[in-house]
């Protein structure tokens, strides 16, 4: 959960304390829909505090799995058929299908590059096979370029569950403000001018509100779509000609 909202819950939950522990003080003021309005509003928050942790503890694993498999992708598939194009089949290697792609190629560029590789060296199959590659290497190609797939669309998910939750939180973070108001009148109300209750309470309520003010929507680098997430460069294969790359989610370097 991010700091400020941390912050307004913390807060919420001390106002909690308070009015469990001066219930006999607040005599009615916990049995009324104030009370129930105020919890619910806490406890909302917090369940998407736990949504918010979550998304964005998976969409991380999801980033790691797909530099993983896109690095895979490039080089156990893609580099070796490159290579042995060069070697053995000169009229396929002249094709601009057959290269690497550039190193700042989004995980997306790459499996579409992947596919038009396996659709350009179809017809030479039997030559890069004679070369050294598996028989099945087409096969292998397009598998591995679809696992890349099904990463990016997994990573997809749970950042839009992340920028859900994280709404989800704001809202909250309204009606909270709103609950406030309404249980610092029946506080007041009821304790009058006791002290130190009266001081306490003051207290709570001015540091809820605080809160309340830092809790403005942030975005949340490298998870909101077209945003690039950068990673250190490592050595390739010149970059084919052709038209300019699309920046898409899920930027990344794959050796």
């Amino acid at each position: 959960m991010q700091l400020r909202f941390t912050q307004m819950l913390a807060a919420l939950r001390q106002g909690q304390r308070f009015l469990d522990a001066n219930s006999s003080a607040l005599g009615d003021v916990n049995a009324g829909g104030g009370r129930a309005a105020f919890d619910l509003v806490t406890s909302q928050m917090a369940a998407y505090a736990e949504e918010q942790d979550r998304h964005r503890i998976r969409a991380a694993g999801e980033l790691s799995n797909e530099l993983r498999l896109a690095r895979a992708l490039r080089r156990q598939h893609m580099r070796p058929i490159v290579k042995v194009a060069r070697a053995k089949v000169p009229e396929a290697a002249q094709l601009t299908a057959v290269s690497l792609p550039p190193i700042r190629s989004n995980s997306t560029d790459l499996t579409t590059r992947a596919r038009a590789m396996a659709d350009a060296v179809e017809p030479h199959k039997q030559l890069l096979h004679e070369g050294g590659l598996p028989s099945d290497f087409i096969d292998r190609l397009k598998t591995a370029a679809d696992t890349l797939d099904a990463a990016i669309r997994q990573k997809g998910t749970h950042q839009k569950g992340r920028i859900g939750a994280t709404d989800g939180i704001v809202q909250q973070v309204r009606q909270a403000r709103r609950q406030v108001g309404v249980m610092d009148a029946l506080v007041r109300a009821q304790v009058a001018e006791q002290e130190p209750l009266l001081t306490e309470w003051r207290s709570i309520v001015r540091s809820i509100r605080e809160a309340a003010t830092r809790t403005r929507v942030e975005p949340v680098v490298g998870t909101t779509p077209g945003a690039p997430t950068p990673v250190s460069p490592a050595p390739s294969a010149a970059a084919p000609s052709g038209p300019a790359l699309v920046v898409e989610p899920s930027i990344q370097k794959a050796a």
